[in-house]
Order: structure tokens, then sequence, then C-alpha cells
């Protein structure tokens, strides 16, 4: 118990750390230029603005002025920054060398939950110091630092929150910014393949999203050879690194498909919807799949996900993804060389549902898991699939 107080404390430990930045400082007039530039971009193509307009143009008139302002090429971050978070969009990132940015969902070790005005764990990242610390999903958030989680949570959003969506958007922030450090390095390869059950009739693949492989149709290819055959297979997609490429994510459901299949939709709001089609490739894998996830699957990982659930009625068991739910724009502001990425365009699955309501068809509770000790998703996965050929009609 020691040891998991101990880790949660590490958690929330504050981390600062100071880069030299060799730019130029910006000046007022270009400053303006690129938060206008800034400004317009979200306006013009970001996807969600769900309630209209309004809030977004009163952002400009209170950022802008903070942004002329600015004495730095860090407070001019800072107030882009500041009118972005108003977004309250994981996915709408500012970033450029020499400035630290938070690069969630992939980069927290603890997932939150507000509950009933308190906080608590509802993932700990597999091997993460928070996990080998002993930290459990389950656990209360009280502190965070020296100050008590309701009270941080109302300082970074300068009010109460409004629902929980908020509360743990800004506690994911809180996390991220107090536990800032570089990126892990991978500790598994983009691919492994095993066959694994009692009788080894089970495939697993575990692709690593985010982890750059040049060779990974040829790598994906020898992996599925190592479990051609298997009655099903287990698609573990868990635990992302970054945020991946569409590349990967084509090459992976053309070995799931036998000729041109649509496998999302995706269109800005209230325009008119493209398919995305992929083209069969390699041997294909034509028995029954289950897909894992959990708070990390993010990204190009959850566009996995769904791609499986169209292209091959895969089953999904785990947590609720990372919620990154549409497909991304980039655009370099003119003067300072920031990148900003935003959402452009819903996705949808072929059925027109859209992406963000996807589900697991078998939900788990890591503060509470089924079955015996270990990994509880892959625990459910596995008897899922010890069901039989011809007394299930999953096995079809």
């Amino acid at each position: 118990m020691r040891a998991a107080f101990r880790g949660l404390a590490a958690v929330f430990a504050a981390f600062a750390v100071a880069l030299p930045l060799a730019a130029a400082e910006l000046t007022q007039r270009e400053r303006l230029e690129d938060f206008d530039a800034m400004w317009r971009a979200i306006d013009a193509g970001y996807a969600f603005f769900d309630a209209g307009r309004a809030p977004w143009r009163q952002v400009r008139a209170t950022w802008r002025p903070r942004a002329a302002r600015a004495k730095s090429r860090d407070e001019f971050a800072a107030a882009l920054r500041g009118a972005l978070e108003t977004l309250r969009d994981d996915a709408v990132v500012l970033a450029a060398d020499g400035l630290l940015a938070p690069r969630l969902p992939y980069d927290i070790d603890v997932w939150p939950r507000w509950d009933a005005g308190g906080a608590r764990i509802e993932a700990v990242r597999v091997f993460s110091d928070a996990d080998v610390a002993g930290v459990r999903p389950g656990q209360a958030l009280t502190q965070a630092g020296d100050v008590a989680v309701q009270r941080a949570v109302r300082e970074r959003l300068g009010r109460a929150p409004r629902d929980a969506a908020e509360a743990e958007w800004a506690l994911r922030r809180i996390l991220a910014e107090r536990n800032h450090r570089a990126p892990r390095p991978p500790a598994l390869p983009t691919l492994s393949a095993h066959r694994i059950g009692e009788e080894r009739d089970l495939g697993y693949l575990r692709i690593r999203i985010g982890i750059p492989e040049p060779r990974f149709e040829e790598r994906l290819d020898g992996a599925l050879e190592q479990v051609a055959g298997t009655r099903a297979i287990i698609v573990d997609l868990r635990d992302n690194t970054g945020p991946g490429s569409r590349e990967m994510t084509r090459a992976v459901l053309a070995r799931f498909v036998r000729g041109e299949t649509p496998w999302q939709l995706r269109g800005a709001a209230g325009a008119k919807r493209t398919p995305d089609l992929v083209q069969p490739a390699g041997v294909p894998y034509t028995g029954p799949v289950v897909v894992l996830v959990d708070r990390w699957t993010a990204g190009e990982g959850e566009a996995l996900a769904a791609g499986l659930v169209a292209v091959a009625h895969a089953e999904i068991i785990g947590t609720r993804t990372a919620g990154l739910r549409s497909e991304s724009r980039e655009t370099r502001l003119p003067h300072s060389g920031f990148t900003l990425t935003f959402p452009a365009q819903r996705s949808f699955r072929p059925d027109g549902a859209p992406r963000r309501e996807l589900v697991p068809d078998i939900a788990i509770d890591l503060a509470a898991p089924k079955g015996g000790p270990g990994d509880p998703i892959l625990y459910q996965a596995l008897k899922r699939l010890a069901k039989k050929p011809g007394t299930d009609p999953y096995f079809r």
C-alpha cells in the first residue's frame, strides 16, 4: 500500500525542463499575423463546432490581445495554446522545436476519471513508472502535487468544470504537465506474432502503432504467416506510442479483405462523406477477429480498430479508447514556424455511425476485473474464443 501511494505521488510530482530557444523573438505584427492564421484555420476547418462558432469568435477577442502583448516566444505560444485549449480537444496540438508540449494521450501513465466531484484512476499504463510503483485502477486521486485535485482542476480551467468530460480533460492536462519527460523508447517491436491457447490454435498479433517501421508490410506478411491456419486471431492495439500512419492502417486492413472494401467514411461537418477503400494484399486472414483496445489506443490505433470491425466483423474487447475521433489537418504558422494539428473531418463507419461512438463489445472495468490475475483484457478475449465452433454464432 505504501508503495502504491509513493507511486501515486510520483505521478503528480512536478518536473520542469528549460530549453534554449534559438529562434529570434517575433515582432508584434508577426505575432498577430500568426495568431490570425491559427484562428482562421480553426474557424474554417475545425470539425466539431457542434454548439456553433460564437464561442470561438469570443476566444479571438480574449486571446488575441494577449498574443500581441507577449514578451517572448514562450509567452506567445502560451497565448496560442490558451486559445486552443478552449476547444477542450486532445487532438488539437500546437508544436514546435524547443517548445515543451503535452503529447496526449501517449505520454501519461494514468488515465483519470471524474466521478461525483472527485477523481479516480480508470487505467494505468502497463510497465509505466506508475505501474511499477504499484499504482492501480480504482485508487482515488486526491492531490496534484500539494494541491487538492478539485482545486487543481478549477485553477486549470479558471472556473468549476461544466461536466465530467471537461474535468477529465483538465486532469489529463495536469498529469501531462506535471510529468513532462522525453518519450519512452519503445520496449517492444512494432510487430510480434505468436500462436497461443492450450492447443496453439489461436493467433496473436501485436501492433505497436506509432513506432516507425520502414519494412512494415514485409514484416506484417511474415507475422501473419506465423499464425496462418489458426481458428481465430487476436489483434492487440493497446498502448500506442504515437499517432501512427494511415499507410500502416491500410496495410493491415488489406490483409483482412478479399476484394475492394469500404472501411470508413469521412467528411467535414455538413459536407458529403467520402468513402475510404482498401484493396486486398497478401494472403487474407479469414477467421474470426478479436481486437484488444485500451485508453492508450489512440489516433490510427482507433482508426484501425474501427476498420477491422468494418472489414473483418471484428469484436472489440477492452476499455474505451482515447477518443481522438477524426481525420486531422496540419497548418504551419508563417512567422513562428509553429505547427497546428486539428481535427478537420469527421470519421464514420461504413454504415454511417460516427467512429467516436465505437465502444467495446465486451467492456472491461480494470478497477474490478473478472477472472484470474494477469491481463484482464487478454483473459476475456481468450475466454471469448474458448467457445467451440458450432456452439456459438460468433464462429461463422
